[in-house]
């Protein structure tokens, strides 16, 4: 029944909704963060991110409105999903809680069409070659150009835009 009423209103498939059954620290976490930001994207998140790195808790760094804030920004493109994995991930390992990270780093999304083209622009340049072979049949190298320009944006671009850019370039 209680099983139930999770899948039913927040979304869940039974998996989800029997961790959250069993686990009270997990339960009373989710709980704190259901209604204040977009359902899909907390499961998402709750389920795919933050729990790969807890054992049978959620570390004290993790506090609820944080993550939710986290959520929101990734919602509203304010900072990009990679950045949001590797804040999740250093509130971890540098026992920092999510918004002292924020405050710390600059991770602003980059949502400037323009200058995620200068981006896309550096890398092609930069990889003339693979962009050739690209041309040529191997269609494997968009991966890894589209790679680089997210490392060169220090995971700040603007996934979709950055994939609809180098599209553009790449049929020429």
């Amino acid at each position: 029944e209680i099983i139930e009423f999770a899948m039913t209103n927040y979304g869940l498939d039974e998996t989800q909704a029997r961790i959250l059954l069993f686990n009270q620290d997990f339960n009373s976490f989710f709980e704190k963060c259901v209604n204040k930001c977009e359902q899909n994207l907390l499961n998402s998140w709750f389920f795919n991110e933050l729990l790969q790195y807890c054992d049978n808790s959620i570390n004290k760094n993790i506090i609820a409105d944080d993550f939710v804030q986290l959520i929101e920004m990734i919602n509203n493109q304010k900072i990009s999903a990679p950045n949001a994995k590797q804040i999740i991930k250093d509130a971890f390992s540098k026992n920092m809680t999510i918004s002292e990270i924020l405050q710390k780093n600059d991770c602003a999304q980059i949502n400037d069409r323009d200058a995620i083209e200068k981006l896309v622009l550096q890398v092609l340049e930069e990889n003339s070659k693979q962009v050739v072979s690209y041309k040529n049949g191997e269609t494997k190298l968009y991966g890894f150009l589209f790679g680089q320009i997210i490392k060169k944006s220090n995971k700040k671009a603007n996934v979709q835009i950055t994939k609809e850019i180098l599209q553009e370039y790449l049929d020429k």
